[in-house]
């Protein structure tokens, strides 16, 4: 990684969101760490704190990652913690970006700033960092972090095995719901890239599937088990995994990984199972639309569709 880092520097990355956007805030921090050889420390806080519709938490603890969390002193907690973090969002943003000590992500896609920056204090990183680019080229020390700490359970250890044994494809679905009648909080999501995808886009990616690959088994992973169930039907051998709830997510992550193809939804937790696959000639499909920055989110490899 070059010679020893500047000894005031160090990387804090506020989460926030679900386990896929976790990850990529992670990731892209884990980089800018690693390339400076500076410490890496994580604000598992105060991203949490006013996440009232979807009341997600910190869920990389059963990863094998190399960081620390900071104590809640350190992180931005409550009212007045949120009055700190905009005055020192706001003094930063008159500074040139490298010398920064809180930086916004400021653009959908990759800021090429930060692939640069050199880390010569505390930098305090806040935003999504959804694009490849913030950490491709540390694949493998990534790859490392992101075992899993336990063993699985039996379940998910023999559905495993039968992915091993089989031209196994996982396909995701993700089902935003937004009101009582349609079975969710009554609360509304307002984010626009929060859509069911049609079975038109899992249709045709299936279609292209099946010019490069005989006897698929689909192995679907939702949020929703009893609505894709009833909804979802492909034609094909498919296997429904929903013995997992949601505390054990990150169970579902790794079955993801096992599988040798994917199609995944307008979703970073299913990116993240086929950025994690292992299978050297893996096929993977991703939706046109749905994210909010698909060229630079995706590697060069996956299809979109």
């Amino acid at each position: 990684m070059g010679s020893e880092g500047h000894p005031d520097g160090m990387v804090i990355v506020r989460l926030a969101g679900g386990l896929g956007n976790q990850l990529f805030q992670y990731a892209a921090a884990r980089r800018l760490a690693l390339k400076n050889n500076v410490p890496l420390r994580i604000d598992a806080i105060s991203g949490f704190e006013r996440d009232y519709y979807y009341k997600r938490s910190y869920a990389l603890k059963h990863f094998c990652i190399e960081a620390d969390c900071l104590p809640a002193a350190e992180c931005y907690p409550g009212t007045m913690g949120r009055g700190r973090r905009w005055l020192h969002r706001q003094i930063s943003r008159r500074r040139p970006f490298e010398a920064r000590s809180h930086i916004k992500e400021e653009r959908p896609h990759c800021d090429s700033r930060l692939l640069r920056l050199k880390v010569r204090r505390k930098v305090y990183l806040e935003g999504d960092w959804q694009s490849v680019k913030y950490f491709e080229d540390i694949e493998a020390d990534l790859r490392r972090d992101l075992r899993l700490r336990e063993a699985v359970s039996p379940i998910s250890g023999q559905m495993a095995e039968r992915m091993e044994g089989c031209e196994a494809v996982c396909v995701h679905v993700r089902r935003f719901v937004t009101s009582e009648k349609e079975g969710g909080s009554g609360s509304f999501d307002r984010n626009p890239l929060h859509f069911n995808l049609g079975m038109d886009y899992y249709q045709a990616a299936i279609r292209t599937l099946l010019q490069k690959i005989e006897a698929p088994h689909f192995f679907i992973f939702s949020d929703s088990p009893e609505w894709a169930k009833e909804y979802f039907r492909l034609g094909y051998p498919s296997t429904f995994v929903d013995h997992n709830d949601a505390s054990h997510h990150y169970e579902d992550l790794w079955l993801m990984s096992r599988c040798k193809h994917f199609i995944i939804a307008n979703s970073s937790f299913s990116w993240w199972g086929a950025w994690l696959g292992a299978y050297p000639d893996r096929l993977v499909y991703a939706p046109s639309r749905g994210f909010h920055n698909t060229v630079d989110m995706m590697p060069e490899t996956w299809m979109t569709v």
